[in-house]
């Protein structure tokens, strides 16, 4: 939470010149920037470390750029329900002599919360991770645990969404979706799509996006595969690929996404300088940057997710 001495509008404003200046040669109208709805207690997902000291537990965060742990008894920016099984974490994993590990937890839609507490070398020091439904019961399936990844910011997430929905147009065609984590994304693609092909590596995420998927229809296909494995099967077969990588980005696969014969490249990034080496990528396969949308997912950081669309 390096920029919390900012207030909020500050905030907002130096993430949006942030953008502009990294995404300048882009040759693209300046990004807006959508801010978040809360400064604090946005946070459904959460990651700490801990180590035993002595006969007792330290558990929090590492100070930056240094491996010294500092205890977290609270943390402004979680959600409630986080908050309060944080307090009970530490006597739920006992004393665990010289070991260390970490917890992940995600807070889904009704104030359940699912956790995964494993040593260094991965030893469940916790029951399994339940999985929690991490939106609202009228707004569709989406499920999620704390073994798989999923998006801090389940407001920010929903306008992500709609925002992905609306470029995709009306008739995206047939989609590849790369790194389809639990499926958030496929859920803005599927009911446009004429056929969509979902690609995710971990086996966690793809148990929860069969999951999410199900009644979306028959048109949704999965593959627990890489992206480069998936490009490199149906080349000349897609309409238009969409694209939320981690924060490395998409190095390299741009050359394959141009095979796939799409028109249309929609890309979602958590760091604008990898988002920019990508789309110089793809500019040399012959898309161009039409469209770009800034959106505050993690209030007092410097983080800044950016949805991009791309066509040729």
């Amino acid at each position: 939470c390096a920029w919390q001495q900012l207030d909020y509008a500050h905030q907002t404003e130096a993430k949006a010149a942030m953008v502009r200046g990294i995404l300048g040669r882009l040759d693209l109208d300046p990004p807006e920037l959508i801010p978040c709805d809360a400064e604090l207690a946005y946070r459904r997902r959460v990651r700490l470390s801990w180590r035993g000291v002595g006969g007792g537990l330290v558990m929090g965060f590492f100070r930056r750029r240094s491996k010294e742990l500092l205890d977290v008894q609270s943390c402004p920016l979680l959600r409630p329900a986080l908050l309060e099984r944080l307090a009970g974490l530490r006597s739920a994993l006992g004393h665990p002599g010289p070991g260390r590990g970490s917890v992940v937890m995600v807070e889904g839609a009704s104030g359940d919360v699912s956790v995964s507490a494993r040593t260094a070398d991965g030893v469940q020091r916790l029951g399994p991770a339940q999985e929690v439904r991490l939106i609202p019961e009228q707004d569709g399936e989406l499920w999620g645990s704390a073994l798989a990844f999923c998006q801090a910011n389940a407001s920010q997430e929903e306008r992500m969404r709609r925002l992905v929905s609306h470029l995709a147009g009306t008739d995206p065609g047939r989609v590849l979706e790369l790194f389809a984590g639990v499926g958030s994304l496929t859920m803005a693609l599927a009911s446009q799509a004429e056929r969509l092909t979902a690609v995710e590596t971990s086996e966690q995420a793809v148990s929860l996006l069969r999951r999410n998927t199900r009644g979306l229809g028959a048109h949704i296909e999965l593959r627990n595969c890489s992206a480069e494995e998936a490009l490199s099967r149906d080349a000349g077969r897609w309409d238009t690929v969409a694209l939320d990588p981690p924060r490395e980005g998409a190095k390299g696969l741009a050359p394959g996404i141009a095979d796939t014969g799409a028109s249309r490249v929609i890309y979602v990034s958590c760091d604008p300088m990898t988002l920019r080496r990508d789309v110089q990528e793809l500019q040399e396969q012959g898309f161009r940057p039409v469209k770009a949308t800034a959106l505050d997912l993690m209030p007092q950081t410097h983080h800044v997710e950016v949805v991009m669309l791309l066509e040729r």
